[in-house]
C-alpha cells in the first residue's frame, strides 16, 4: 500500500502493540483492523 515506516510505527504505537525487540510476531486480528484504520486516517 506504500504507507511511510514512520506512519506505520506511529498506528502501531497508537493501538500499543510493542516493539518486541524487533522480534517477528504475528497480529491478533482485531489489532490489524485498528492499524489499517489509523493509517487510512478512520481513527
Amino acid at each position: 500500500m506504500g504507507f511511510d515506516v514512520e506512519a506505520v510505527v506511529a498506528a502501531f504505537e497508537y493501538v500499543g502493540i510493542d516493539r518486541m525487540g524487533g522480534e517477528d510476531y504475528e497480529l491478533e486480528e482485531a489489532y490489524m483492523g485498528d492499524i489499517t484504520a489509523r493509517l487510512f486516517g478512520e481513527a
